[in-house]
Formats: C-alpha cells, structure tokens, sequence
C-alpha cells in the first residue's frame, strides 16, 4: 500500500504510476529522450517490433472503419487521385517494370474475378510463378525457349472456354506461343504444332 493512502483504499499500480508520471513528466520525457539518443539502434528495434506486434489489429481496425465509413473513404480515395494523378500514375508505371510477375499476376486475378471465374490458390500468383519459374526450368511450357526476355502466366485451359484461373490450370509461357495458342486448349496446341510439352516430340 502506498504511504499517506486512504485506510482500506486497494493499492492500483496503474493509478500510482500515472500519478507519477504527471509529478514528474519532464524528468522522465528527458530521461527516455537521453537513451534514445545514447542507443538509437535499440530503440528503432525496439520500435519494429512493437508496430509488427499491433499491425494486425491496427489493420483490422483500418478495415473495420472504411466499412463502417464507405462514402467518406471512397470520397477520400477520389480527391486523393485527383490531387496526386500524374504522381501516382508515374509510380504505378514503375512499379510495373520493376515487378513484371506481380503485376502478371495481378492482372490475371482481375481478369478472372470480373467474369466470375477465379479458382483456388493455395499461395499467391506471386509465388506461384516463382514456383513454376524453378519447375519450368525457366522454359517456356509449349516451346522449351528461355523465359529471360519475358512471360505470360497462362491458362492452360483458356478463360473463354470455361476455364479457371486456378493454381491447376497455369504455366508459364512465352509470348509468342501465347499469342498462337489464343483460345486453344494446351492439348489442342501441342497437337496442332507436332510436338510436346517443352517443344518436344509427342509420346
């Protein structure tokens, strides 16, 4: 219990250290300023580790907000892209070069999602792609040539004949061999160039 306390008052150590705080804010502000200065590096972990601790609820909370909060967001958003359009639309180009598979990706999971014809992935397209990359051999699925000058995510079984943009139905093509395949199925292309997976002969 705490000297000078009320007689039968419960000790709270959350209402004493507040107290404390407010009797001596400027000692501690200083005291903590000091070993930010005398150890940045502790602090800016120290830091990371708290954000990586609160970032799941935080974004919940985002989350919960904008729906609760639909108008005004989708109005923010607006007013935002006016304010900063040539900015935003620079970055979204550079981004585009940089991250030539994500943006691969997420244009095929667009694609798929309009017309209602998104399938299961059990890791991202991101991944996928990298996956298949290292399973290809970094080879084109229908022609066995390098896929270092560039690549399409491509559906095997294509969009306009009912197939899915699912983890089962991709591989990694060249451009050229996607543009010839067009609305063919895999099996329909290997037949009508003579060869098989990778540009070889057919079993």
């Amino acid at each position: 219990m705490l000297e000078n306390s009320p007689p039968g008052k419960k000790y709270d150590q959350k209402e004493y250290q507040r107290a404390y705080y407010l009797r001596n804010r400027e000692k501690t502000l200083a005291r903590q300023r000091n070993r930010r200065l005398a150890n940045p590096k502790l602090f800016q972990e120290r830091s990371r580790r708290s954000d990586e601790k609160r970032k799941d609820a935080k974004r919940a909370k985002g989350e919960e907000w904008k729906e609760i909060n639909q108008e005004r967001w989708n109005a923010y958003l607006k007013e935002y892209y006016i304010i900063n359009k040539e900015r935003i639309q620079n970055y979204n180009k550079g981004w585009d070069k940089r991250n030539p598979q994500s943006r691969n990706a997420i244009w095929q999971r667009h694609r798929a999602r309009k017309i209602d014809q998104l399938g299961e992935w059990p890791i991202s397209e991101t991944e996928m792609i990298e996956a298949l990359w290292s399973e290809q051999d970094a080879s084109c699925y229908y022609c066995g040539t390098s896929l270092s000058l560039g690549f399409d995510l491509e559906h095997m079984l294509p969009l306009s004949r009912g197939g899915l943009h699912d983890w089962r139905n991709v591989c990694l093509s060249c451009r050229t061999c996607n543009l010839k395949k067009h609305t063919l199925t895999a099996k329909e292309f290997f037949a009508r160039e003579g060869v098989g997976p990778y540009g070889r002969g057919q079993s």
